[in-house]
């Protein structure tokens, strides 16, 4: 992961590969994370709004290496998708696979490297960290 993390060309690319990489999400989640679902604070943290799979809500804090990539990408903006494409417009699936296999190539990854094995490495680095089963 800190591979695909230095070969992340821009804020966006780091944003992306933070919200997949390091909290888990799944690539259509992190592509429509807005700038407005991070501004709360739940116990004195920043958290993020998100309505994962299946429509379910959720929040979840942000470790600080995530909000800084968050706020990276969103840079002077106050509203709108964090992570977008080199024009402009919001990313969506299909070009954050093609980003992913694009930034794999850079640091020698494996060909097959695509966004749901960044989820995996989130969840084994979870568990490696000692998080609980039914937490991650």
């Amino acid at each position: 992961m800190r591979r695909i993390f230095a070969a992340a060309s821009c804020p966006s690319d780091g944003a992306l590969f933070a919200l997949m990489g390091r909290m888990g999400l799944r690539v259509s989640e992190a592509c429509t994370v807005q700038i407005e679902d991070f501004q709360d604070e739940v116990r004195g943290h920043r958290a993020l709004r998100l309505t994962g799979k299946g429509n379910k809500d959720a929040t979840m804090p942000l470790p600080e290496p995530v909000l800084r990539a968050l706020l990276a990408a969103a840079s002077d903006r106050t509203t709108g998708p964090v992570v977008l494409t080199k024009r402009g417009t919001a990313q969506n699936r299909r070009g954050a696979y093609g980003r992913c296999k694009i930034l794999v190539k850079r640091p020698g990854l494996p060909a097959g490297t695509h966004p749901h094995t960044m989820r995996h490495a989130a969840i084994t680095a979870a568990l490696d960290a000692g998080a609980p089963l039914r937490d991650v």
